[in-house]
């Protein structure tokens, strides 16, 4: 009811100041490089992982795998957030499910399995690592297939126009 309902948005302005207060972040240069498409920030403790676009990608997976790994080594993080750059962004559309049918239809099933298998280790990843530390996903708009899974083993601060929907 409405206590619910208070208790998350003092949540959500409690963690929007917080994000106010870490607006200045400092690269960590024992994690990955950013890429056109994601962009990781850690200040005080505090790993901000940026979805640059909707849709996702195999680079994007791989950037995130890389970076959860270094996290994980790295005790002085105690907190990831994953996000868009815009808070009305939608959070994920999800993956190219064409493009990896059209990859199965044209006999190159291998695309498709090394895609969901990258994919899912990054889930469990996210799954173990949440066992240790706290992670949230900031989400609005569209959560869908790949950004559900994504978001599956966070904790969710979600946007008043956050919907999850499945392909």
């Amino acid at each position: 009811g409405s206590m619910m309902h208070a208790g998350v948005s003092h949540f959500m302005t409690v963690i929007t100041v917080l994000l106010m207060a870490l607006s200045t972040f400092i690269s960590n240069p024992n994690l990955p490089a950013d890429t056109e498409d994601v962009t990781v920030r850690v200040d005080k403790g505090v790993a901000t992982i940026t979805l640059n676009r909707r849709e996702m990608t195999k680079g994007m997976i791989d950037v995130m795998r890389q970076t959860i790994s270094s996290i994980k080594k790295d005790p002085s993080i105690k907190a990831v957030i994953f996000c868009r750059p815009g808070e009305n962004d939608h959070f994920s559309v999800g993956a190219n499910i064409k493009n990896l049918a059209d990859a199965i239809r044209d006999g190159k099933p291998e695309i498709a399995d090394q895609f969901y298998k990258e994919e899912y280790d990054l889930y469990h990843q996210i799954a173990e690592l949440a066992k240790e530390r706290l992670i949230f996903s900031e989400v609005n708009g569209f959560i869908i297939g790949s950004g559900d899974g994504l978001s599956a083993p966070t904790e969710k601060i979600a946007g008043p126009d956050a919907q999850w929907k499945t392909p």
